[in-house]
């Protein structure tokens, strides 16, 4: 349960699921030691865990003010600006993750489970009740988001998961198998039709792919290079790294959002040999006074125009 929040820091869901159903659990008087032996040992688990994590933070990585910054804080300060408006609205973005949401059946699959969890002689189960709750710490953390992407959706699987083995248990209605070998089979004629294959194993022709080859093609040992502004997925398989530590368009925008860093970059001794124009440079309004565009032009030549992206290449006299 740590561990997911490791990896992302409102996947909280194992925990809230442990947690609460053991507190359920231990209201049961025949059951209260058991369950309480166990939250205690869990709650040992999650301090190892924590505590090796913390003093790794302190001794070789970033600190603890920074690890818990990078998890949450900036979360905040993202939130800020994106409530402060920018060319691609989240709102277009939210009626499209919902969309797929309704259409791969997972809605549906929740809303039938949780009904059912809270139909009549269930409500009062502590697995009903745990499910419920981690169906609403998951559609929270969708929702605090606040950016909408599709992906944010994976949060909510393991409770679909978790729903679809409430509404087969024991003697199910007569819809619940039906809804839930529905979802099995859109899930898998979306995962074919909308292309989740190629995103999973690489699709040769994408303009990620096409940009990384031809860098890596063209590129030299120590090269370095910057994409406008993100696009991790086109600089690994190219085997280049970037002397610009926001591969992420959002932390770009809050951590940097007059371009002063990526402008010192470029002017200075460690500029990156190669520039991508993916996003043009005043995206979002990054570069209204055209600094970036007049350092390019002042230090760098265009190249390539690949996959409909121009390519910059360091003058040799810079």
């Amino acid at each position: 349960g740590v561990a997911a929040v490791l990896v992302k820091q409102n996947f909280v869901d194992a925990l809230v699921f442990a947690a609460v159903l053991l507190v359920l659990t231990a209201r049961n008087p025949a059951m209260r030691r058991r369950a309480l032996e166990t939250l205690a040992a869990g709650a040992a688990g999650v301090a190892t865990v924590l505590v090796a994590v913390l003093a790794w933070a302190s001794t070789s990585g970033p600190g603890v003010g920074e690890l818990l910054y990078v998890m949450y804080g900036f979360r905040f300060d993202a939130a800020e600006v994106i409530a402060g408006g920018y060319d691609e609205r989240p709102e277009e973005r939210l009626v499209g993750m919902l969309a797929v949401a309704l259409v791969s059946g997972l809605v549906p699959l929740l809303a039938a489970a949780v009904w059912h969890a809270l139909g009549p002689g269930r409500r009062r189960e502590a697995l009903s009740v745990t499910f419920v709750a981690m169906v609403a710490v998951g559609v929270f953390g969708v929702a605090a988001g606040a950016s909408y992407w599709r992906h944010y959706l994976i949060e909510l699987v393991p409770a679909a998961a978790l729903g679809a083995a409430l509404l087969a248990r024991g003697r199910p209605s007569r819809w619940a198998r039906p809804l839930v070998g529905l979802v099995v089979a859109a899930s898998a004629v979306a995962m074919v039709v909308g292309g989740g294959i190629h995103q999973v194993v690489g699709d040769p022709q994408s303009e990620a792919s096409r940009t990384a080859r031809w860098l890596e093609a063209r590129s030299a040992p120590g090269d370095t290079a910057v994409i406008t502004y993100g696009h991790a997925n086109v600089l690994l398989p190219a085997g280049l790294s970037s002397p610009y530590p926001y591969l992420w368009s959002l932390p770009a925008r809050v951590r940097d959002p007059h371009l002063d860093l990526l402008l010192a970059l470029v002017e200075g001794p460690r500029a990156p040999t190669w520039i991508v124009e993916w996003n043009t440079f005043d995206s979002w309004g990054l570069d209204p006074d055209g600094r970036l565009a007049v350092a390019v032009k002042l230090h760098y030549h265009r190249v390539a125009v690949v996959a409909g992206h121009d390519v910059y290449r360091r003058d040799v006299r810079s």
